[in-house]
């Protein structure tokens, strides 16, 4: 039996049913898209072994990225956000969207992710006058030394309400402790949020700067990565960070050597989050993030050996960021 094979469309044909398709989309990744499966495709790379027998393929984890919506970011803004909120009555945040996929594997994975979500957290405009508002708490370890043995005393937690201005210096601040009255605090801030914006976005850039502000500096560790990772801790603790300046101060960190990942970390309001650390002397810095949304908790710093600071394990201090926000006046809290 002949069978006489199947016409395609002609070319009017052709053209009518393209006109019943919708338009093609953008075929171009956004930049945090395409970093999220580089860092899936480098994880499928380290953990195969050319040696071992092949084994069938795990199905793909989808690393699909939540973004704040337009509308949510621009309120943010306009009211001058607090991007970090505590557990209890104060003033509420703009919710971060949780990342979906597996738990990072490693620090530099960690600090990836931590620096996607920095990055698009809205930005908030700071003007000289205006004043940034920062609640934290802390706890820190007094090492005292009675005969024939060493004493460790944890010290009563402190919360603390800090109005500081973005400018360097030239304008009084305030403090307030655990609800107490208010002080004038005043001098040079060199974590001031002008001082921060002289910094480049440059990962590298980055490094290069404070190596060669800290050139000769000493301490626990005397190497040039060991102060870097120190002053990039200092600059995102507790400071007011414009978004794409904190993702590149977190890509640098993770160009450190020695920066390790630690599964589980608590900050100093007994939330647990993972933490990216690096051991200096006899001290692991540790800075907590989130595990869904990898946001900035707090600090901690452990022993890891022991010494006259006491023993190994005990944590000398952590701090966790409760609030923080752009206000007009000393006093006020953020809306």
């Amino acid at each position: 039996m002949n069978v006489t094979p199947r016409q395609g469309p002609g070319p009017a044909e052709r053209e009518e049913l393209a006109g019943l398709l919708p338009a093609p989309g953008d075929p171009e990744l956004s930049d945090g898209r395409r970093r999220l499966l580089k860092e899936h495709f480098m994880l499928e790379i380290q953990g195969s072994d050319p040696a071992a027998a092949p084994r069938p393929r795990a199905r793909r984890r989808r690393l699909a990225v939540g973004v704040l919506s337009a509308s949510v970011a621009a309120t943010a803004v306009a009211a001058g956000a607090i991007v970090a909120v505590d557990g209890g009555d104060g003033p509420k945040a703009v919710p971060l969207v949780a990342f979906e996929g597996g738990a990072p594997k490693n620090a530099v994975a960690l600090l990836d992710r931590v620096s996607l979500a920095a990055e698009r957290k809205p930005a908030v405009a700071v003007g000289d006058d205006q004043f940034i508002y920062t609640r934290t708490k802390g706890i820190y370890t007094a090492i005292g030394k009675e005969p024939g043995r060493k004493k460790t005393t944890q010290r009563t937690p402190v919360v603390d309400e800090v109005w500081t201005s973005p400018l360097a210096t030239g304008v009084e601040g305030m403090i307030r402790k655990n609800g107490g009255k208010p002080t004038g605090i005043s001098g040079d801030n060199v974590f001031s949020y002008k001082r921060l914006l002289t910094f480049p976005t440059d990962p590298a850039a980055i490094l290069q700067r404070i190596y060669k502000e800290h050139k000769g500096q000493k301490g626990y560790d005397q190497s040039k990565e060991g102060l870097a990772f120190d002053e990039i801790g200092l600059l995102v603790n507790g400071n007011l960070v414009p978004p794409r300046l904190a993702a590149a101060f977190y890509r640098a960190a993770a160009k450190i050597p020695g920066v390790v990942m630690v599964p589980d970390a608590v900050d100093a309001a007994g939330r647990h989050g993972v933490a990216v650390a690096r051991v200096q002397g006899p001290v692991r810095s540790e800075w907590i993030f989130d595990k869904k949304t990898f946001a900035y908790l707090g600090e901690r710093s452990v022993l890891v050996k022991d010494g006259d600071q006491g023993k190994k394990g005990t944590v000398l201090s952590h701090s966790a960021l409760l609030a923080i926000g752009v206000v007009d006046k000393r006093g006020q809290l953020p809306r």
